[in-house]
């Protein structure tokens, strides 16, 4: 590898099409989705939640490293509606733990993130790759990458199924 070639990417998550166009802005926005996503999974690695459908209850309970604190969010208080998806609760859990993270000394440890607290965006998008995470995505066939079976699969509500497949490019 000559000096001026850039090393391999590491990068678990793929870039959409659309990201990788000669725009210097999407670019920027795609790096900062990536980094979010390896927050994500970084995070499910250290408490060792990295499996299907991905334990966030559990993970709650038990943050790694004593990142929140799990009393500080009763979910039993957002009992379902009728129509709603049924894996909401979940939904509500991984935005709480997006919350939870965002900021923390934590986040400058793994060097991933600033210190900056994470805007609307950042918490869904993180949400998101904390339930559909790219590396067990990937463990999938091309006919298991539709909403449906990730709804299913990975027990995430079917409306973020469709965007986490949109930001991915699939």
């Amino acid at each position: 590898m000559s000096a001026h070639t850039p090393p391999p990417s590491i990068t678990p998550t793929p870039l959409p099409a659309s990201a990788t166009g000669s725009t210097h802005r999407g670019s920027r926005v795609s790096v900062h989705r990536v980094r979010l996503e390896h927050l994500a999974v970084e995070l499910l690695r250290v408490s060792g939640a990295l499996r299907l459908p991905v334990p966030v209850e559990a993970l709650w309970q038990h943050p790694p490293q004593g990142l929140w604190d799990p009393q500080s969010e009763n979910f039993a208080l957002y009992p379902s509606r009728p129509g709603d998806d049924p894996y909401a609760g979940r939904w509500r859990i991984a935005t709480a733990i997006a919350n939870a993270v965002s900021g923390t000394a934590w986040v400058n440890k793994v060097h991933l993130m600033g210190a900056v607290p994470f805007n609307e965006a950042d918490r869904q998008v993180f949400a998101r790759a904390l339930l559909v995470p790219t590396p067990l995505l990937s463990t999938l066939s091309e006919r298991q990458k539709s909403p449906e079976r990730i709804h299913n699969i990975f027990q995430v509500p079917l409306a973020e199924a469709k965007v986490r497949l949109e930001e991915l490019g699939l």
